[in-house]
């Protein structure tokens, strides 16, 4: 009867145990977003809101529902225009056609002389871990970019 009891206990701390864990892991895996509800209307959770607050989302009016983009009689309906996450290519050229190399992508960076896909990553990984380079002579302390290939893409590089 003793150990009876003592295994159900030991079942329900168990259970929670592993309830409180898997919400633990999937809460900090979910990342606040807005969730859309309707046309122009979107419900929106923030992450230091309170348990109480999380549950009743709030409503926040888009460009798409305002008084002034909704169309009258005889008007289109407003078109949204795309919008992009990364900025053009063209931002990542100086006025004299210059890379900025501080803000080019990896395919961006195989352009230059000498630098193919394995040369391309490591300088880009190399400018997200030690920040954005200060001058281009930097670039010699990336692994297979030696004088001689930096002498070749000097000319082609800023770091404005």
């Amino acid at each position: 009867m003793k150990n009876k009891r003592i295994e159900i206990a030991a079942a329900i701390v168990t259970a929670v145990f592993v309830s409180f864990t898997l919400g633990y892991f999937l809460g900090r895996r979910a990342a606040p977003s807005g969730v859309s509800v309707g046309s122009g209307v979107s419900a929106v959770s923030t992450p230091s809101a309170t348990p109480e607050e999380r549950a009743a989302p709030t409503l926040v009016n888009t460009p798409a529902n305002t008084p002034a983009n909704t169309p009258t009689s005889g008007e289109a309906e407003p078109t949204a225009e795309p919008v992009s996450a990364d900025p053009t290519p063209e931002s990542h050229r100086d006025a004299q056609g210059r890379l900025r190399i501080n803000l080019a992508t990896p395919e961006e960076l195989e352009e230059l002389p000498g630098v193919g896909p394995a040369i391309a990553a490591r300088i880009y990984e190399y400018i997200q871990t030690n920040g954005p380079l200060k001058r281009t002579a930097s670039l010699k302390n990336v692994s297979g970019i030696g004088d001689k290939k930096f002498d070749a893409m000097k000319d082609l590089i800023t770091t404005d």
